[in-house]
């Protein structure tokens, strides 16, 4: 596979670099924040950036991915379309939720209930695009640091999601529970 900077990970620089700019412009939060958090997402992410862009970390599957399924270069295409819808997705959730966005599971100061964009078909479109990402990465070149990382996030994922949907239930009551109602978790129609 590539050794130069990648497509997958040309996405997760550009996922960092807009993350980073747009959280000044987030609103104040209200709840204490959790700086953990901050520093175990920041070095996985800094993992997957730099393993799928300098293979840093070389215990790869690709050779035993390819062979049981497509030629290298489709598989490094179906990864890097995975990873640049994935990442338009995250971008796109994040701009709708504008200053309502938060690094932190919080409340923010006037926090208001967003429902369109991509929040109108799912929950977490953020979460959903970054697993995205993380597939497309995982398919552009399955390594070892990626097989560890996925079940990971996932597993801050669903944490996060219950406690943000806490959050919601107790910030707009019916309303959110309504909105739960019609709308789907990660996946558009499906969960």
């Amino acid at each position: 596979m590539n050794n130069g900077l990648s497509v997958v990970a040309a996405c997760w620089i550009v996922f960092l670099v807009y993350w980073f700019i747009s959280s000044f412009f987030a609103k104040k939060s209200v709840t204490k924040r959790n700086f953990r958090w901050k520093w175990i997402v920041a070095i996985i992410l800094f993992a997957i950036i730099i393993n799928s862009g300098v293979r840093l970390f070389s215990i790869s599957f690709s050779p035993i991915f390819s062979q049981l399924f497509f030629p290298s270069y489709t598989v490094e295409f179906i990864g890097s379309f995975f990873a640049v819808v994935g990442v338009i997705g995250a971008v796109w959730a994040r701009t709708t939720l504008g200053r309502n966005w938060s690094g932190y599971v919080t409340y923010k100061k006037d926090h208001e209930l967003v429902t369109n964009g991509p929040y109108r078909w799912v929950r977490h479109p953020i979460y959903s695009s970054l697993l995205l990402m993380l597939i497309g990465t995982f398919i552009y070149d399955p390594t070892l640091v990626v097989i560890i990382i996925f079940p990971v996030y996932f597993g801050i994922f669903f944490w996060r999601i219950r406690k943000e949907e806490e959050i919601m239930i107790n910030l707009f009551g019916n309303k959110y529970r309504n909105y739960m109602k019609r709308t789907k978790r990660l996946i558009p129609f499906v969960w």
